[in-house]
């Protein structure tokens, strides 16, 4: 950007509105960021409710490194800003009847799970 630090409102701080506030900030823009509910986030949240969660938005961090490329490209590092703890499994499925699939990256073990 050049010249006069160009003024952007984003509105809504979800995983894009975030993503864009970064990399608009990174050129140089002088940025705000709107958003109506009370924390970040956007679609990233959970509901929990008798003992179990349900998350309600993108699993994206399933793929870090989409993340990745993000933080590298206004000079962050994401391992270092954002500590995460890679989990396996990674999150579980209960069925009514009594049934459960634990889903997990090691593809044997997730054919196993899917097959019982």
């Amino acid at each position: 950007m050049s010249g006069k630090r160009k003024k952007i409102s984003i509105v809504g701080a979800g995983p894009g509105g975030l993503a864009n506030a970064m990399l608009m900030a990174q050129a140089g823009a002088e940025v705000t960021l709107f958003e109506r509910a009370d924390r970040v986030g956007g679609r990233c949240a959970a509901i929990e409710e008798d003992g179990f969660r349900f998350d309600t938005g993108p699993t994206f961090f399933l793929y870090p490194r989409v993340l990745e490329e993000i933080f590298q490209s206004v000079g962050r590092d994401l391992w270092r800003d954002v500590p995460m703890t890679r989990l396996d499994p990674q999150y579980r499925l209960e069925f009514g009847a009594g049934g459960r699939i634990d889903a997990t990256p090691d593809l044997e073990r997730m054919h196993a799970e899917i097959a019982r």
